[in-house]
């Protein structure tokens, strides 16, 4: 009925929001200044990730130093603020400033599949107690199969990404081999499970699940946990580049 289809369109538009702005809005880049350009880095401070020798971490392509969590993606061949990965179906960087469109569009995918399969069943038990011709069964129980696959596959995705966020942590710092002297395997960038979210969805919890609102912060430095002291995290010696 109608509430049927309000809730549809709903989901939809809020899926399509999320999708244009995670595809379109640039996920941050270095800026341009001296505070950045190798060979004019002044302040030591300014970042704490490191090289594995103990040298400030820059990028050969772009001539700049790294500012804390920033990769560089051979495939928009530009250093990313915040890189978590680059994804090939949106075609763009997820990064410090569209991470939050690219995870509510993980979460209305997943929620238009689950609408689908939901609201597809009614139909099918009733093709089984009238005529209807053979191809229309194909297709309602090809709908079923396919949210359902889909919607399985999202809510794994889904609780990647919820864990990820609830640890402060990006994909590439997930699969990075980094030491951390004294927290183990903890976060650098662990502020606690609320501090977290609103470090990805934004500062107003109102709006965490609408794809405006972006987190507050330049995406250049990241406050420290509090009542914590960790050591920089050292890097690989070759710095990997992601794609």
């Amino acid at each position: 009925g109608w509430r049927h289809f309000f809730v549809c369109q709903a989901l939809t538009a809020l899926l399509l929001v999320s999708f244009f702005r995670a595809s379109l809005t640039m996920p941050g880049d270095v800026p341009e200044g001296e505070a950045w350009r190798f060979g004019t880095f002044k302040d030591p401070n300014i970042t704490q990730e490191v090289k594995f020798s103990g040298e400030r971490r820059r990028c050969k392509h772009c001539l700049i130093y790294k500012p804390d969590r920033c990769h560089h993606c051979r495939i928009c061949k530009s250093c990313i603020l915040k890189m978590d990965h680059h994804c090939p179906w949106i075609m763009n960087c997820i990064g410090f400033r569209n991470h939050k469109y690219f995870f509510l569009l993980i979460i209305y995918s997943m929620l238009c599949c689950a609408f689908i399969g939901v609201t597809v069943i009614g139909t099918i038990l009733e093709s089984l107690e009238q005529e209807m011709p053979v191809c229309q069964r194909f297709l309602l129980l090809l709908c079923f199969s396919t949210s359902s696959i889909m919607g399985g596959l999202l809510v794994v995705f889904a609780a990647f990404h919820v864990m990820l966020m609830l640890r402060g942590l990006t994909t590439i710092e997930f699969c990075e081999k980094m030491s951390i002297v004294t927290s183990g395997k903890s976060s650098k960038y662990d502020m606690g499970a609320y501090r977290n979210i609103t470090a990805v969805f934004g500062p107003r919890p109102y709006l965490w699940f609408l794809p405006v609102d972006p987190p507050a912060g330049d995406g250049l430095r990241f406050a420290k946990p509090r009542g914590r002291s960790l050591a920089a995290p050292r890097y690989l010696p070759h710095d990997p580049e992601w794609t």
